[in-house]
């Protein structure tokens, strides 16, 4: 799983840049974008993360934060996306990217 902090120069971050999904907020929108860029079905995802696709459509429409979602159901999707080579960056500006290969 790759969790990006986008701290401004000089702050302090692990030198990996890569954080702990139970010290990660992501949000819903993050959900979808990464879907989008991977042009994933809701099947699609639920499938590869080995959920029901209304897991999906519930989180998904959840507002905001998914804070009280399970860590669990969390990193089975986020290691169904890092699979897939996305990235979700957190701190002032979240949002998902493609790694570069």
């Amino acid at each position: 799983m790759h969790f990006l902090d986008n701290k401004t120069p000089g702050e302090s971050q692990p030198k990996s840049g890569i954080k702990d999904i139970k010290s990660v907020i992501m949000i819903s929108a993050q959900l979808r974008a990464a879907r989008a860029m991977l042009n994933w079905s809701q099947s699609e995802l639920a499938l590869r993360a080995d959920m029901s696709v209304e897991t999906i459509k519930r989180l998904e429409s959840m507002p905001d934060t998914l804070a009280a979602t399970k860590v669990s159901t969390l990193n089975a999707i986020t290691s169904a996306f890092s699979d897939a080579g996305v990235e979700f960056t957190n701190g002032d500006a979240p949002g998902v990217r493609l790694r570069k290969k």
